[in-house]
Parts: C-alpha cells; structure tokens; sequence
C-alpha cells in the first residue's frame, strides 16, 4: 500500500522502528470533500484520521492515501478487529 502523505511523523530509518495504528478516529475525507480548505498532499485522494503510535506517544494525526479505496481498507479492518495494524521502517515504501 503506498502512502501518498503522512502529518507530523518522521520517516523510519530502519526496520527495528515501527508505528502502531491503533483505530481510525474520523474519516474518510477526500480533496472534492474539503474543496479549497484541503492542506494535503496534492497526490493524495483522502486521508483518515487515525490514533497513532510512534516513539511510545500516541496521537491523533492525518494519514493520507493514494486513493480512497485504500483508505476504506483501514476503516474496514478496524470496524472487525481490534488488532492494530503495525508498519515497520518507511511508510511510505
């Protein structure tokens, strides 16, 4: 899955770093939802709003996708499972 864009998250060095997504907070939202008040990528379809873990501190933070179909495959696993999902080294790899 590839990433168009992630807020205020540095990129992974190497593999032993990893970030946890833990639940999906609000969203989708697409660039024609938003309209001019979008302020991500221009490559990027939607982003979700996402809890997230990275260096053991958990914030709220705007993941962005290439298209909305991937963005619906994060709502979709979080609505039958309380499993995070778990991304070791780059994100957007």
């Amino acid at each position: 899955m590839t990433m168009a864009g992630l807020t205020d998250v540095p990129n992974l060095s190497n593999d032993s770093q990893s970030i946890t997504i833990h639940n999906v907070i609000d969203g989708p939202y697409t660039q024609m939802d938003l309209g001019y008040e979008w302020d991500g990528p221009q490559e990027a379809e939607a982003y979700l709003v996402v809890k997230l873990e990275y260096n053991n501190e958990i914030n709220d933070v705007e993941w962005y996708f290439s298209t909305l179909d991937e963005a619906y495959v994060w709502v979709k696993h979080f609505k039958v499972s309380i499993d995070p999902i778990v991304i070791q080294g780059n994100p957007d790899d």
